[in-house]
């Protein structure tokens, strides 16, 4: 997992397991290696984290609630940490809420308020990284 945080920090380490640690992941479609770009926002935590614990298989992996800046991104030896700085310190922190739940087909997240910013930012890595976008698209941010 690359995390971002608000300031533009990048944060490369692998994900804390947190408190389920021990619970049986049934299903993970993750590969080892394999990076993704989220905006971590433990704001949220209290409020959705049963469910992701219950539902999600990336919650039971250890990542955090979040927005989803693009996923997948490059494998972990290819991420280039002081790029990524750069390219996420050159956007402007923005305050975010979440009052709404949306849907894809098989997942419930809490739709970001504005999105523009996000999606902002999945263009810019797009615009920076145009092979490795894929997989996903500014709409797909979910928490």
């Amino acid at each position: 997992m690359v995390a971002v945080s608000a300031s533009g920090r990048v944060d490369r380490s692998e994900p804390d397991p947190g408190p389920w640690n021990n619970r049986a992941v049934t299903q993970t479609s993750y590969r080892p290696g394999e990076t993704a770009l989220v905006i971590a926002v433990p704001e949220v935590e209290p409020a959705v984290g049963a469910w992701r614990r219950r539902f999600d298989s990336a919650a039971a992996a250890g990542v955090p609630a979040h927005v989803t800046v693009l996923y997948p991104f490059l494998d972990i030896g290819r991420v280039d940490t002081a790029a990524l700085a750069a390219l996420f310190g050159g956007h402007r922190a923005f305050d975010v809420r979440f009052e709404q739940s949306a849907r894809f087909p098989e997942v419930l997240y809490l739709a970001p308020t504005p999105e523009r910013p996000f999606r902002e930012l999945t263009e810019a890595v797009a615009a920076r990284w145009p092979r490795h976008t894929a997989g996903s698209s500014p709409t797909s941010s979910r928490t």
